[in-house]
């Protein structure tokens, strides 16, 4: 989907645009393309989209996901996360670019576990791998929008927050099974764990082989 005035040369999947002031224009039919998990409660309120675990089913996470899956993509969103969050972006359905309120102390009984280190990284990757913490601290202080661009080539991943690289072509481990690689296509995947989490200007570009291939051949790209 795209905004009704945007040149068709985007190619881009839009799900919402937020317009400030708390309005939002919805694409039609986004709620096709967005689907909350039975997890989860998915609202538009105040101009953003919200998720938040259904805790009546005794679950404290759960997963809104696109109905498309996809292959290479750029990802851009915003995010924004409550006191002491946890949350992520599943990329083909596998855990996750890490968001995290990172305010949070170390937690000696989980000594791979450091916000203070800031969002972006591949949490789910194995520790001290590269792109599992970020390369940078580039959260904004707490209560602000910290804003993603996320692109997905293959097995590689590359993270922008807030306009700064942290984590530079890093393979993502396949989460489900780490005995193979990561999925060729799949959905992806909002994540809240513990509590609500709100998202706004959410964008998702499919990148054609043509693109993926000049994108590999830049210098350092092979690293």
């Amino acid at each position: 989907f795209r905004p009704q005035n945007a040149p068709r040369s985007t190619r881009a999947l839009v799900f919402f645009r937020c317009l400030g002031r708390g309005r939002v224009e919805p694409v039609p039919g986004w709620p096709k393309e967005l689907v909350a998990t039975s997890n989860s409660f998915l609202t538009v309120a105040n101009g953003l989209l919200q998720n938040r675990p259904d805790k009546s089913t005794g679950k404290h996470y759960g997963n809104i996901r696109t109905d498309r899956e996809f292959e290479d993509f750029n990802l851009r969103l915003e995010a924004n996360v409550p006191k002491g969050g946890n949350s992520g972006i599943y990329l083909r359905g596998s855990p996750q670019v890490q968001i995290w309120d990172i305010n949070q102390p170390d937690n000696p009984k989980n000594p791979d576990r450091h916000p203070r280190l800031g969002s972006g990284g591949l949490f789910n990757n194995t520790p001290r791998t590269p792109g599992r913490d970020p390369l940078v601290l580039a959260d904004k202080p707490f209560g602000e929008w910290n804003a993603f661009r996320i692109r997905q080539i293959g097995a590689r991943t590359w993270v922008w927050l807030n306009g700064k690289l942290v984590v530079d072509g890093a393979t993502m481990e396949n989460y489900w099974d780490k005995t193979q690689p990561l999925p060729a296509k799949g959905p992806v995947m909002l994540q809240t764990h513990g509590g609500e989490i709100r998202w706004r200007n959410i964008y998702v570009r499919s990148i054609a082989a043509d693109e993926a291939a000049t994108i590999l051949a830049e210098p350092g790209a092979a690293k």
